[in-house]
C-alpha cells in the first residue's frame, strides 16, 4: 500500500514541477521578445524577477520532492 501511495504522490510532484517549468517557458519567451522590453520596461522587469523566482522555487521543490521519495523529511 505505501508503494502505490508513493507513486501516486511522485506523480503529483512531477505534476506540479512540469506545471512550473511550462510557466518558465512562457516566460522566458516574453522575456526574449525585443518588443516587449522596448515598450513595456516595467512589465519586462517584473518578467525577470518572476523568472528567477520560479527557477528559485523549482529547485527547491524538485529537492523536497526527493526528500519525501527516500522518506527524509
Amino acid at each position: 500500500m505505501f508503494e502505490r501511495e508513493r507513486l501516486s504522490l511522485k506523480r503529483y510532484f512531477d505534476d506540479i514541477s512540469a506545471d512550473i517549468q511550462e510557466l518558465r517557458v512562457i516566460l522566458d519567451e516574453l522575456y526574449m521578445n525585443e518588443e516587449f522590453e522596448d515598450e513595456n520596461k516595467w512589465a519586462y522587469e517584473r518578467v525577470m524577477h518572476s523568472l528567477d523566482k520560479l527557477n528559485v522555487i523549482r529547485k527547491d521543490f524538485e529537492g523536497l520532492r526527493d526528500r519525501v521519495m527516500r522518506n527524509d523529511v
